[in-house]
């Protein structure tokens, strides 16, 4: 009948299934990108999913030292390379990991999560490819070893494999990375280098007098990534307005006041208990030299807050306790816990404005 396509039958041993006699038989996989699949009884398949990765954008903050260093490591190498890209969404590991899947020339197979049979088919796969694990945390439980077992047990294949990892937190197995015969190179991505804001500013920011203020805000941000950039940079050209008018509402989280500070704590139980006062802390902090402040249980430690502690009121969390006696003149802070022990500090550093690059943007700092 017109309209249906000729079946032709497919047997394996005692099996026979109807495919399309376009089916072809080739020897090697083309060098294409695959999402890797599983049919209606479990068996896994790839379907093609593009020529190559591609980028409709301009890559900025491209890691062209770490690549180069790779590419170069992988033509002058054999066997399996493992290679695992750390870092917060948005700081451009994806990217990097496909910039890197290209330069390769392999079949690259995406793996979404482990499937039954995946050790079997990949040890079968009679090519170099890439096996791309996209947000590997998220898919591969820590205690698992189903990729331990694949690294190892495919060494001598006789056929190369190319692992290269994503993740957002390094919630991994420990023998991933405990080797470099697995992994060879563990690279984390953070905030945007200096460079690559300020290219970005001068390639999209309609008016460019408003740079400063995106500096300075950007430089008071918990974490900078291109998303976090192209999002402040679009409401400043849509709006055509300053940062003070939209900044409550964007979502993107500020940096937190970083303090250093002595502290000694009396516990309810302890005979100076009710006694010790912050005079007495100051005296003994003043007198005792710096490498004896253990042997008086004064110790050094550090916390974070979302003010400055200059305008922290009573009653406000710091370090473990809650803030009884603000900070005085001569920045010392008194602290009580749930357990009623008391904590007298010493505040060393003062931090007027947290700052993820410390003047190196530029602008007044």
């Amino acid at each position: 009948m017109e309209g249906i396509k000729e079946l032709i039958w497919l047997n394996d041993g005692r099996t026979y299934r109807q495919i399309e006699e376009s089916v072809q038989l080739i020897p090697t996989l083309p060098k294409k990108v695959y999402n890797m699949c599983l049919d209606p009884y479990e068996r896994i398949y790839l379907e093609e999913y593009c020529e190559n990765f591609n980028f409709e954008f301009k890559v900025y903050g491209l890691e062209t030292k770490f690549i180069d260093h790779v590419m170069t490591t992988f033509e002058n190498t054999s066997g399996n390379l493992g290679i695992l890209l750390n870092g917060t969404k948005g700081t451009g590991k994806t990217v990097c990991a496909k910039i890197l899947a290209n330069k390769m020339n392999l079949p690259v197979i995406i793996v979404p999560r482990n499937m039954k049979g995946l050790q079997e088919f990949v040890s079968k796969i009679s090519s170099d490819v890439i096996l791309f694990f996209d947000e590997f945390e998220k898919s591969f439980d820590r205690n698992d070893s189903t990729i331990l077992t694949i690294m190892d047990g495919v060494y001598n294949s006789g056929h190369r494999k190319i692992f290269l990892l994503t993740t957002n937190q390094l919630y991994i197995n420990d023998n991933l990375i405990g080797r470099p015969s697995r992994i060879r190179y563990k690279k984390t991505f953070g905030n945007l280098s200096v460079e690559t804001i300020k290219e970005y500013l001068e390639d999209n920011l309609i008016d460019k007098s408003r740079s400063n203020q995106i500096l300075e805000f950007v430089d008071s941000l918990s974490i900078s990534t291109i998303d976090i950039l192209k999002s402040i940079v679009e409401e400043i050209n849509i709006h055509n307005c300053n940062i003070s008018d939209f900044k409550k509402w964007i979502n993107v989280e500020q940096a937190k006041f970083s303090w250093k500070f002595w502290y000694k704590r009396i516990d309810r139980d302890d005979d100076i208990y009710g006694v010790y006062t912050l005079e007495d802390f100051k005296k003994e902090l003043k007198e005792t030299p710096k490498d004896k402040l253990d042997d008086n249980c004064i110790w050094q430690s550090s916390t974070n807050t979302n003010s400055s502690v200059e305008y922290m009121h009573e009653g406000e969390n710091f370090y473990y306790g809650q803030i009884t006696q603000t900070l005085t003149s001569d920045n010392y802070l008194v602290l009580e816990d749930e357990d009623n022990s008391i904590y007298y500090c010493y505040i060393i550093n003062i931090d007027k404005k947290p700052s993820l690059y410390r003047g190196a943007l530029g602008y007044a700092f």
